[in-house]
């Protein structure tokens, strides 16, 4: 009979690959690629709609990697923070905001999903 792994066990272990730069690379790859661009626009630009998102509002980006999502989220101009366990997906991430020029709007932190430390209704949307 195969041995169950616990939470903590696979949490760990799920965290120890996302550190993994060769993981982030591989997704940005295969994912963010000049024929995907347009699509994460439009599709960017909806959610952004929908949501009602502008200058007054307030979003968390949670899971952010390397933020090239993050940058779309910020064209609607609103307060942006943007969380990840992964250092290496920071690293690269504030990089990425840097580069787009919205590092004073966008806030970065370490962080894991299953145990945030935010107050409750901080942001408008996730």
């Amino acid at each position: 009979m195969a041995q169950s792994m616990s939470t903590s066990d696979f949490s760990k272990q799920s965290k120890e690959f996302l550190q993994k730069p060769e993981i982030h690379e591989s997704w940005r790859s295969d994912y963010l690629n000049s024929d995907m661009d347009r699509f994460y626009d439009m599709a960017f630009e909806y959610i952004l709609s929908k949501v009602g998102a502008g200058p007054n509002t307030s979003i968390l980006d949670a899971g952010c990697g390397y933020c090239h999502h993050l940058t779309r989220l910020a064209r609607s101009k609103a307060d942006i923070v943007g969380i990840d366990f992964s250092e290496t997906a920071l690293g690269a991430g504030a990089k990425t905001i840097e580069t787009a020029g919205i590092a004073d709007r966008v806030k970065l932190a370490r962080a894991d999903l299953t145990k945030l430390e935010f107050e409750s209704g901080k942001f408008d949307t996730v």
